[in-house]
């Protein structure tokens, strides 16, 4: 899932990626786990937060 948002002079995509969860991850109850990325583009420059 990918959202797309255009602000003056930048552009943000936020993207949410679900996997089973690996092995070493040691939490019986968990099933699955995310990883949320956030990349912001603009003025010539690419900024990345992933979570």
């Amino acid at each position: 899932m990918a959202m797309d948002a255009h602000l003056p002079r930048r552009r943000v995509t936020r993207t949410v990626k679900v996997a089973d969860v690996p092995a070493w991850i040691v939490l019986p109850e968990a099933a699955q786990v995310a990883q949320l990325r956030r990349t912001v583009t603009g003025r010539g420059k690419k900024s990345v937060e992933v979570v």
